[in-house]
Formats: C-alpha cells, sequence, structure tokens
C-alpha cells in the first residue's frame, strides 16, 4: 500500500492536483497512525498543515493527538 500511495502524491503533484495531494498525504498519515507509527503520521500531515489543507486533515490530526495522550 505504501509504493501506491507514493507514487499517487508523485502524480498528483505533477498535475499541481493540490486537493487530492492533501488527501493522499491523510491517508498516508492514517495508515501509520494505525501501525502505531505516530511520529511517521505527523510527520505526513505537517507536509500540508500550511497548504490549506482539507477538513479531514483536522479529522486525523485530532485522532492522532488522541492516540498519543495530547
Amino acid at each position: 500500500r505504501e509504493p501506491l500511495i507514493s507514487l499517487r502524491r508523485q502524480l498528483f503533484r505533477i498535475h499541481n492536483m493540490n486537493y487530492e495531494l492533501g488527501l493522499s498525504w491523510i491517508s498516508w498519515a492514517q495508515l501509520a497512525r494505525e501501525s502505531n507509527q505516530l511520529q511517521t503520521a505527523y510527520s505526513a500531515l505537517l507536509q500540508i498543515a500550511n497548504d490549506n489543507p482539507p477538513l479531514q486533515y483536522y479529522l486525523e490530526k485530532a485522532k492522532l493527538m488522541w492516540q498519543k495522550g495530547n
């Protein structure tokens, strides 16, 4: 699943599909969080934090913070 998400991100970046790129980073963060790789999930969310992130970003960030205990 990881290589597929990475390939999708590259294609979205090439075609300036910023919304879809953001969703791809969120998918990566969710996959990492569900695997208990919390630092990786946090890093994925940081990739889109300053780029007008989609609404799902805030939901995934809340889930990550809840799991971390913050």
